[in-house]
């Protein structure tokens, strides 16, 4: 009977709440991000972010953020004008574009070289393990071609179990709709949507505006995804 009583006990009380990020944490973190480092959404570039339980809850309320505060803004700036750089902080990993077509994304999700079987994204992951949330920045959806085709090597859904240990706790975030796929009528809307649904399998997908975001697949929230 004992042990019974404390098995229901535990029941009730060892349920560990997991809990999505909300569009009011995503907006505020990623225009915090934006405006903090002067993010232009003139060039594709993409960002892993981190925050500790105590900067997860400040996202929620209408105080002045105190996030990311070790970061380096030239070492940032350097990243996004230099094909070569990847800004690696405390809390935040980011990349353009690389030399030889390697696209953002997939310069933070895989190793640097063959020497290392550690990538950016998970080197920042090992070394933040009280890290609560995760946000996942892209400017421009992942392209259907490589990076959300799972045939391919260079896919980056492969890689999304890195940010497994956060539960629900994590969101992949992005703004425009790839513009080679927009137009590319051999693609589509709907393969560009397969391909957003495939990285939502791994964590929830938003798209952001300058006022606000959407976790694209809540009820009638495609349109507003997939559409320039």
């Amino acid at each position: 009977m004992g042990r019974a009583i404390l098995t229901l006990l535990c029941l009730w009380t060892c349920t560990v709440t997991v809990t999505s990020l909300t569009d009011t944490q995503v907006h505020r973190a990623t225009q915090y991000i934006k405006d903090t480092f002067n993010l232009a959404d003139t060039r594709q570039y993409a960002y892993v972010a981190v925050f500790s339980e105590q900067e997860c809850d400040s996202l929620s309320n209408n105080n002045n953020l105190q996030i990311l505060q070790n970061e380096d803004p030239a070492g940032i700036a350097d990243a996004l004008n230099n094909k070569q750089e990847i800004y690696a902080g405390t809390q935040m990993v980011l990349a353009t574009y690389g030399e030889r077509g390697f696209h953002s994304e997939y310069r933070l999700l895989f190793p640097l070289s063959n020497k290392s079987n550690v990538s950016p994204v998970e080197q920042l992951v090992n070394t933040n393990p009280n890290a609560n949330c995760v946000i996942f920045y892209s400017l421009n959806t992942p392209c259907v071609g490589i990076c959300a085709d799972t045939t391919n090597g260079r896919n980056i859904i492969q890689k999304l179990q890195v940010f497994n240990k956060f539960n629900n706790n994590k969101a992949f975030v992005y703004s425009i709709v790839y513009v080679m796929d927009f137009i590319n009528q051999n693609i589509g809307k709907e393969k560009i949507w397969e391909g957003l649904k495939e990285m939502n399998n791994n964590m929830d997908v938003y798209r952001c505006f300058p006022k606000k975001c959407i976790r694209c697949f809540d009820y009638k929230n495609k349109g507003h995804c997939i559409n320039n």
